[in-house]
Parts: structure tokens; C-alpha cells; sequence
């Protein structure tokens, strides 16, 4: 077991079938209504390790192998509906699976991060939305496959694999983020683990690919804000606000001519290519002091260098 204690396996080989993926969410409906069934009992099980877990500061090891395998078979079941891997699950959740979660057994925690565990999880809740619709918490209760972010690239990963009987290693590296946040959310709500789920990637997939972009960003913000500033943030960003929908209007005119100046010469010139990748890194320099990812007050000019997010942009070739 890894030091992790909700860890997500991955051994897909990306291939899929055309005719199982056309009608994978017919496929899945046997497997929606056992987790249905299972997630009502398993809702019930949860209350009763709350109560437990307070008492006695450690989840019961009955409970926790019942959450556990409920949470697992919740993550191969999104995994065969979100297209992230292809074989039919079997039915309960069998280790094994080519998108797998793995937990581990009970272990101590914290009777105070217990009591308000509903509280802590607000955050992760948050993001966990965004990510995916469907999760072990929301089986039992009113499932609904909408289009978080997991729900998009499965979208877009049907057509992919329609044309090409393969799925998208990008594609399916997304859904499976997703999918290791939201075993992450479910093991810590379900109190089969006190460890706060973790949003970063290499997280849910240690193997992720990497690039040379021409955009890229430097980040060297060390985390602390001002509180006073922070308080009045929405209002001290109204300036920068007006400003950046100013140029805007400019940056909106350069990349018309720049889209023609590009394709008649094939290179987007100097001048052109400077004024908007001043845009650009102003926009995120905004964007990073109003939602908080950075402190310091921006300047007006999308300068490079100095800001602690700041946008690289490679010179036109």
C-alpha cells in the first residue's frame, strides 16, 4: 500500500470498442441500480462509523471493508461510464479493475476532524463538483450524470473513440484526476481515512506526460495575504477590471490583424505578437489577484517578470 491511503490504480491501455462505448450508458444501468441499492444501505453504514469513529477515534474494521468496497465499486463503475477504461465491471467491485482504487485499512483519527468532518469537507465538496457529477457519495441518493469537467472530456472522448477505437490518453488522464479526487472525497467523508483529499494531479497520476509549451507559467507566490487587502479584494480590483475590458476592445482588434498579417506571411508580427502577449499576462496577472492567487497589487501594464503568476511567452516562429 502506498503511503496514500486512498490511491488510484491506473493500468488502461487506452484501447476501447466502438459498440460497447456507443451504447456504454445502456451498458451501465444494471450496474447504476445495484449501486443505488447499495449506496441507500451503505448511507446508513456511514451514520453508524460516524458514530463509532467519535467514540472510539478509529473506524471499525467491519464498517470500513463495507465503505471501502462500496467506494471501490463506485470508482470502477464512473470509470467504465466516463470511458476511462473498458471492460465490464463485474458486480461488486472486484480488485483488479483497469481503474482501480486502492484503500487502506482502518488507522486513528482525529475525534475533532471526526465531529466536524461534514464542515472540513466543504472545500473539497467544491471542487469535487466542478470535477465530477457522479461520485459513491451521490449513488445512494439522486445520481445525476451532469457535465463537470469529467463529464466534458467523456463527451468529447465518445467521439474519439468512435472515429479511432481509442481513447485519448489526455482525455482519459483527466477523467481519472477526477475520478482519484473524488475516491479521495469519498474515503474521507465515508471516515475511511482523515486525510484531506489532495488536488494536485500528480496525485491521482504520477506518469503524467510532459511538454515544451510556448505558454507557459512561472509561479513563485509564497502563499501569504494581507487580510485587509484580501477583505476589499472585488472592490481594490474594480480599477484593473475596467482597464483590462479597455484593452480588451484593442487586444479584440490586434488579433484580427494579426490573424491576417499571420496568414499572409506565415509569422505573426513583432509588434502585433508583443501587444497582445502584454494582454495575455495582464489578464492573468487580474485574474490571480482577484481570485486570490496572489497577493501583491498588479500593474497596469501586463509587464513581464515581477509578478508572482506571470504568464512566458515564446517569441513568434
Amino acid at each position: 500500500m502506498p503511503d496514500r491511503p486512498v490511491n488510484l490504480i491506473v493500468s488502461d491501455d487506452l484501447q476501447r470498442s466502438r459498440l460497447t462505448v456507443f451504447f456504454r450508458l445502456l451498458l451501465a444501468i444494471p450496474h447504476l441500480i445495484l449501486l443505488a441499492l447499495w449506496g441507500i444501505v451503505a448511507s446508513v453504514a456511514a451514520i453508524v462509523n460516524w458514530f463509532a469513529t467519535l467514540i472510539q477515534g478509529q473506524s471499525p474494521q467491519g464498517l470500513h471493508n463495507f465503505l471501502a468496497a462500496y467506494v471501490r465499486y463506485a470508482i470502477q463503475v464512473s470509470a467504465y461510464l466516463l470511458l476511462a477504461a473498458n471492460p465490464y465491471p463485474t458486480f461488486g467491485g472486484k480488485p483488479g479493475y483497469p481503474v482501480d482504487v486502492q484503500i487502506a485499512p482502518p488507522a486513528p483519527q482525529n475525534r475533532w476532524k471526526v465531529g466536524f468532518r461534514l464542515v472540513l469537507a466543504i472545500p473539497a465538496l467544491t471542487i469535487s463538483a466542478a470535477l465530477i457529477s457522479g461520485s459513491a457519495r451521490t449513488y445512494g441518493a439522486n445520481y445525476n450524470y451532469g457535465l463537470g469537467l469529467a463529464g466534458v472530456a467523456a463527451l468529447l472522448g465518445w467521439f474519439a473513440v468512435l472515429a479511432q477505437a481509442r481513447m485519448s490518453r489526455g482525455l482519459r488522464d483527466l477523467v481519472a484526476y477526477a475520478i482519484s479526487y473524488s475516491a479521495q472525497l469519498d474515503g474521507y467523508l465515508f471516515l475511511l481515512t482523515d486525510r484531506y483529499p489532495d488536488s494536485d494531479p500528480q496525485t491521482a497520476l504520477a506518469d503524467l506526460p510532459a511538454r515544451s509549451d510556448p505558454i507557459g507559467l512561472e509561479v513563485s507566490d509564497d502563499l501569504v495575504r494581507n487580510r485587509v487587502t484580501v477583505f476589499f479584494r472585488l472592490i481594490l480590483a474594480i480599477p484593473h477590471l475596467i482597464w483590462l475590458t479597455l484593452w480588451a476592445i484593442a487586444a479584440l482588434v490586434a488579433a484580427v490583424a494579426n490573424w491576417f498579417v499571420t496568414l499572409a506571411g506565415g509569422i505573426s508580427p513583432p509588434s502585433l505578437h508583443n501587444f497582445l502577449a502584454a494582454y495575455v499576462r495582464y489578464q492573468q496577472h487580474v485574474y490571480a489577484y482577484l481570485f486570490l492567487i496572489a497577493d501583491p497589487f498588479p500593474r497596469f501594464t501586463g509587464k513581464a517578470g515581477g509578478y508572482p503568476i506571470d504568464p512566458t511567452v515564446a517569441t513568434p516562429r
